[in-house]
């Protein structure tokens, strides 16, 4: 798996920046999907800054259609993307709305490599969780309704 590092190319606030944690702080791996049927990082990058204000993109990892994966942002910053749980949590965004269709399968292959080099830098292990099962987010399907967490959760060992 090729992992391409994108995190000084994506657009940012001209102000604002996300804190630091430690990375001992890190229990979980978030799993998004983007809502939309297409997107690239910088897309998601300047709606992040643009339309929500945040210093940056809010995943630490992107994974396209293709299985492409970016890094963008460090495992030690602690950016937006599961509320009051974001300094426990990386953020991996698969780019798909997958409430209307399935995510492909190179896309789920790369995504559970990804998941196993995370957790496998991570002693203690990492919980894998959906962006819903955070405090806060039951009303969300992220995601997806048709994103198949049963198997992808087991593929990844649980």
């Amino acid at each position: 798996m090729n992992i391409y590092d994108i995190t000084d190319k994506l657009p940012k606030h001209s102000k604002k920046r996300y804190s630091s944690r430690k990375l001992c702080d890190i229990k979980s791996i978030a799993i998004h999907h983007s809502a939309t049927s297409s997107g690239t990082p910088a897309a998601f990058a300047r709606y992040h800054v643009s339309t929500n204000k945040w210093p940056g993109i809010g995943y630490h990892y992107v994974v396209l259609k293709d299985g492409t994966v970016f890094k963008c942002n460090p495992l030690s910053l602690m950016t937006y993307h599961v509320g009051k749980s974001n300094r426990e949590a990386i953020g991996i965004c698969l780019v798909g709305n997958f409430d209307a269709e399935t995510p492909p399968a190179a896309q789920l292959r790369t995504t559970q490599e990804l998941i196993r080099t995370l957790r496998a830098a991570f002693p203690a292990g990492l919980k894998l969780k959906r962006h819903h099962d955070y405090p806060g987010y039951a009303y969300k399907s992220c995601p997806g309704s048709k994103f198949p967490w049963g198997k992808f959760k087991s593929d990844c060992g649980g």
